[in-house]
């Protein structure tokens, strides 16, 4: 398997893009040309297609309510105190800022911190508790791409 390249700017790090393309490659629709190259490379990149061709991505069968049905609710002591902390930290970063602009810093911390600590907190919750199964190198690269589509992947 290639090695991933170092993952620059936000900008180029679209999910999106990666489902589009995975979606379009499934389908058939992205094939060894000039027009669809850089795509494939993006791809091959992130290794979300293996040096043999084939997708590399987590398939969740069943519905997606059934997948996040599984997933068990968070106490409401957990809640309050992560968002305590979540809050915390926002206020103190804000205090670098003009105060007209605190407001907006406190909110977009916040924001930020609660999603994408939140998701790592989740998956770490539910490796340790046997929920999911540990994972190998392979599936390490796909982790945070879930996709739901009407179209499996070529296997």
């Amino acid at each position: 398997m290639t090695r991933r390249k170092t993952w620059q700017g936000v900008w180029k790090n679209n999910l999106t893009s990666d489902y589009d393309y995975l979606y379009e490659f499934m389908k058939g629709m992205l094939t060894e040309n000039t027009d669809s190259e850089e795509k494939l490379q993006r791809l091959r990149e992130r290794g979300y297609l293996t040096e043999d061709g084939k997708v590399n991505v987590m398939i969740v069968k069943g519905s997606e309510q059934a997948f996040f049905d599984r997933i068990p609710a968070i106490g409401e002591e957990l809640k309050k105190g992560f968002a305590d902390r979540a809050l915390e930290s926002a206020m103190m970063k804000a205090k670098n800022y003009p105060s007209r602009m605190q407001e907006l810093v406190i909110f977009q911390e916040t924001a930020n911190f609660i999603s994408n600590i939140a998701a790592v907190m989740t998956m770490e919750y539910l490796y340790a508790r046997g929920i999911f199964r540990p994972l190998t190198e392979r599936e390490r690269v796909t982790a945070n791409l879930l996709m739901f589509s009407d179209v499996l992947p070529c296997m």
